[in-house]
């Protein structure tokens, strides 16, 4: 039984709420004042509430005096919350059935009001997503994620995946893959189903980036899979002369590739981006460092190419413009330290970054790279590749 409680003062009577009730009884002594009517709760007075299905319950009071009546709620079940004026929440298996009081006042008098919540099982019960929101991963280690889900009614949720990154792939209801240098954190959606009801989850995936040197062990990846294509026109063939740093030799501590185009060559787009920068002035002397000729790409996980030692004058595209695999952004030049050998430098860089040493660089291959490819998948330094269609 809730104690009676002393609301206000009505001319020579008191106002005193009492459970759902709003009594009014007459206090001596008190002067005759303006009359006041009580706000009266006109919500529901239950509601009824299914195992694991979301109950929603929107609280209202109207006032004869059109006075404010502000409502509120002193204690809430545990499996409910409050917003504004509305309750919601999701009883779990063999939660009880309970009631919790609506108040309304407008400043001197309250009504009350006992909302009884009967919690019920339902016909169906929806699966129940049970694995981890998060998931953590590392660059070049290998990455496993197990989606995981109930149903009270017995039997295995179908399990449903979308949103992977680029480097992973789903089977049944797990994801594995590799994270290369640069991979950005990203999110993947789980669905469980029981054929009528479903649980979706949206799991974070953190990408943990290495510090120091560059894993010169890295594992490329299938060359099919590879968001990028030759960087010099398609039916065209080149040799790369210098490699990656492992095994085949060539950029020290860099993922990095040079390929032989000669003198005005079209150097085109690997992979659909957006231009950030472009040096354009710079001699084809061949033997001055830091005076290279370069277009830079950003693609949209953030990685950015950079297309180097351009002939002076010949760039395609200015900054912002939009690139696809195939466009022509210069011709191949003689600019910057080449050794006295025109050539294209092209280099990968992690998300983000706006420092472009090689502990930042990535290794990268080509979807369309007609040619050999050594056991950790990347071109190798003296032979020479065609670019497919």
């Amino acid at each position: 039984m809730l104690k009676p409680i002393i609301l206000g003062v009505v001319g020579a009577f008191g106002v005193v709420a009492c459970g759902g009730e709003t009594n009014v009884t007459e206090v001596p002594g008190t002067p005759n004042g303006a009359s006041n009517n009580p706000p009266n709760v006109t919500s529901a007075a239950s509601v009824v509430a299914e195992e694991l299905f979301e109950v929603v319950y929107v609280m209202a009071a109207s006032d004869p005096d059109q006075d404010p009546v502000t409502l509120r709620i002193p204690i809430l079940p545990a499996w409910l919350s409050l917003s504004g004026d509305t309750v919601s929440g999701r009883p779990q298996i063999g939660e009880s059935s309970t009631s919790f009081t609506v108040i309304a006042s407008d400043g001197k008098l309250a009504d009350t009001l006992e909302v009884a919540v009967e919690v019920r099982m339902p016909a169906n019960y929806p699966p129940l997503i049970t694995s981890a929101a998060r998931a953590n991963a590392e660059e070049l280690l290998g990455f496993s994620y197990v989606a995981t889900a109930v149903d009270a009614d017995g039997g295995a949720p179908t399990i449903a995946l979308s949103g992977l990154p680029f480097w992973a792939s789903a089977s049944g209801d797990t994801v594995t893959g590799t994270p290369p240098r640069g991979a950005a954190s990203s999110i993947i959606k789980v669905v469980a189903s029981d054929g009528q009801f479903t649980d979706s989850l949206l799991v974070s995936v953190n990408v943990k980036s290495l510090n120091g040197e560059i894993q010169c062990k890295t594992d490329f990846g299938d060359p099919a899979l590879s968001e990028y294509v030759l960087p010099y026109t398609v039916g065209r063939t080149f040799m790369v002369r210098q490699g990656n740093c492992f095994p085949n030799g060539g950029h020290n501590n860099w993922f990095a590739y040079d390929f032989d185009t000669p003198m005005g060559e079209a150097i085109t787009a690997s992979r659909t981006g957006i231009v950030r920068s472009v040096q354009n002035n710079f001699p084809d002397s061949g033997n001055v460092s830091g005076q290279e000729n370069t277009v830079w790409v950003t693609h949209s996980d953030g990685t950015i190419v950079r297309y180097t030692h351009l002939m002076q004058g010949t760039a395609r595209v200015a900054v912002g413009d939009s690139v696809f695999p195939g466009d022509t952004v210069g011709l191949s030049g003689n600019s910057g330290a080449t050794g006295g050998t025109p050539h294209l430098h092209i280099a990968l860089f992690k998300a983000g970054t706006t420092s472009f040493g090689r502990t930042n660089s990535l290794p990268m291959n080509f979807s369309n790279a007609d040619g050999p490819h050594d056991s950790l998948n990347q071109l190798i330094m003296g032979s020479s590749y065609t670019a497919l269609p």
